[in-house]
């Protein structure tokens, strides 16, 4: 959305093409640009009112707020004092949606900012940025916790350590508990124990419908020292939609921290400070002694007589004082990992450092070398945790789906695969289970300005949407851009445009429902704002860049000029 007050006519009909004039009248317009017939039969909802979309465009262009704000963040949207001012200046012309985009924006580009975590209405707790209204239902929870954490391990002591009857009836006890702020207690308490406990617990939280319980579920799956009761877990989140446990299985997985290191010694010397000292032979201090007390080498003493004037004559010193200066010594590091997006690996820079007696550099310090040695023991415990803990969880994947990434291992009866590869199960994570909503450079988007390429599309635009549920139509805020590069892709020609998106993006097929992109044909139709629209050729090619458009809200994005539907992939997912 890029509007100038001086250009924005002119850039609003390159936009939209050819079709017409803009209308800027007061009067009711019936198409302000001769956009498609839809636009003046469409209705979106604008300003708690519903107008026609081709009403809604000519508002904003006509909007010299909207223009001035184009304008702002076209030319200082990309550093952290020009959000700054982009939120206080909204704040000032009321845009509230947009005050808030910029402040989320530079809270991600400069971590803790203070105006801007007021302006989000938020506050620190407990390590986190939370509103009000979070802060106080977290306190609610926790003096629930506290409330509960008493009553759970007497729980716990009947069901171990008590007869049949106290038994029977703590086990009633606790299956009637229904609050959702005792769960965390009670995974906390009745964790670590022995496998019957931990079988007990698996079924408390298999009765869990929230997210809350599948993922309980897949910390038991993957943390229980009990083959038995992770199995049983892996066994109660099939129950569940993939979703909601792949995403933390998946993020569970820990590839081997590798470290990188370097030291830097600055070498010692010698500090060797001259000081003068003046005084009347009849008030003369004796400052040499006081001098050579304070210095660790011996120094050097100067005399000399001087008389000034009828003045009396006065003793000057001149003193040198040697002090040795240590060797300083730095060990860099950097720690890195795989992760599940290989263009972002986990990485952790630090740094230790100490002195030891000149000469002697890192060798003479006995602390730094005992730190760098407790280091290096952590990351070797770390990865053989993680070694451990990657068995299991390729077990669960394995059970979950159905699927082996690791199919040149052959694994006995009884025995474990010894080397898990995570960086398997994220490619194929990526394939199979993360968004595919994506299109290429040059699809058109629906936004308040009119039809823009989705590659000019920023976080704070608006662009049409349509409500998965009611099929109401809105101008929602986009709050993330995901651009991603994608093989394969699909050239779907329909009418005089091409759509060019992936395989597996879902878009509305007249009389078909939902279809991916990759399985339709020619002899179809796409449902669209201004109705069936046939397709005319499909190929796939290769394509370098795609754009996905992360909104406010799951609803179904509309592109290209004849208003096609298409699916948001969070909520296909």
């Amino acid at each position: 959305m890029r509007l100038s007050c001086r250009m924005g006519a002119s850039l609003l009909l390159a936009a939209l093409g050819p079709w017409g004039r803009v209308a800027f009248s007061a009067q009711p317009i019936e198409n302000p640009v001769l956009l498609p017939e839809f636009a003046v039969n469409v209705s979106v909802e604008l300003g708690g009112e519903e107008v026609s979309l081709a009403e809604a465009i000519h508002s904003t262009a006509s909007d010299s707020r909207l223009i001035a704000y184009q304008e702002l963040r076209e030319a200082h949207g990309g550093s952290v004092q020009g959000q700054h001012q982009l939120a206080l200046w909204c704040r000032r012309n009321r845009l509230a949606d947009e005050e808030r985009s910029h402040w989320r924006i530079l809270l991600d580009m400069r971590p803790g900012h203070p105006e801007a975590v007021r302006g989000l209405g938020q506050r620190e707790y407990q390590g986190m940025l939370l509103s009000p209204e979070e802060i106080q239902q977290a306190k609610l929870a926790k003096r629930s916790e506290r409330a509960w954490r008493p009553k759970l391990k007497r729980i716990k002591r009947a069901i171990e350590r008590g007869n049949d009857q106290d038994r029977s009836a703590a086990l009633r006890e606790m299956q009637a508990i229904d609050d959702p702020h005792a769960l965390s207690v009670i995974e906390e308490v009745f964790s670590g124990g022995d496998a019957d406990l931990g079988l007990l617990l698996v079924e408390m939280m298999a009765g869990v419908a929230e997210q809350q319980g599948v993922d309980a579920l897949v910390r038991l799956a993957i943390h229980s020292e009990s083959q038995k009761v992770r199995r049983r877990a892996v066994h109660e989140l099939k129950y569940h939609q993939s979703d909601s446990y792949l995403t933390p299985l998946m993020m569970s997985l820990a590839a081997p921290i590798e470290v990188s290191e370097h030291v830097t010694v600055k070498r010692g010397g010698v500090s060797l400070t001259r000081i003068r000292a003046s005084s009347p032979l009849t008030a003369f201090i004796d400052a040499p002694r006081l001098l050579d007390s304070q210095a660790s080498v011996g120094s050097g003493l100067v005399s000399t007589w001087q008389s000034f004037g009828g003045n009396p004559a006065v003793e000057v010193r001149e003193h040198h004082m040697r002090k040795p200066l240590p060797d300083q010594n730095t060990y860099n590091y950097t720690l890195q990992a795989e992760s599940p997006d290989p263009r972002h690996p986990y990485e952790y820079t630090g740094f230790l450092t100490s002195t030891s007696p000149r000469g002697t550099g890192i060798a003479g310090s006995s602390k730094l070398q005992r730190s760098i040695a407790m280091l290096k023991d952590k990351i070797i415990q770390a990865n053989s945790r993680s070694t451990e803990l990657n068995q299991w969880i390729d077990e669960a994947l394995r059970q979950l789906t159905g699927v082996d990434v690791h199919p040149s291992f052959a694994v006995g009866e009884g025995q474990e695969k010894s080397d898990i590869q995570p960086h398997l199960w994220w490619r194929w994570w990526r394939k199979h289970a993360w968004p595919k909503d994506y299109f290429a450079a040059g699809v058109e988007v629906w936004t308040q300005s009119g039809l823009e390429p989705i590659e000019t599309v920023s976080v704070g635009d608006r662009v049409l949407a349509r409500d998965s549920q009611t099929e109401k139509l809105s101008f929602l805020q986009v709050v993330g851009v995901d651009i991603q590069p994608q093989e394969n892709l699909v050239f779907i020609t329909a009418g005089l445009r091409t759509i060019v998106t992936t395989q597996d993006q879902e878009l509305l097929a007249e009389g078909g429902g939902w279809t991916a992109a990759g399985k339709l044909t020619d002899a179809e139709s796409l449902a669209t704002l201004g109705g069936p629209l046939a397709i005319t050729t499909i190929s796939q090619d290769r394509f370098d860049k795609t754009y996905r458009l992360i909104l406010s809200d799951n609803d179904d994005l509309i592109i290209g000029r004849q208003g096609i539907v298409s699916r948001s992939a969070a909520r296909h997912q």
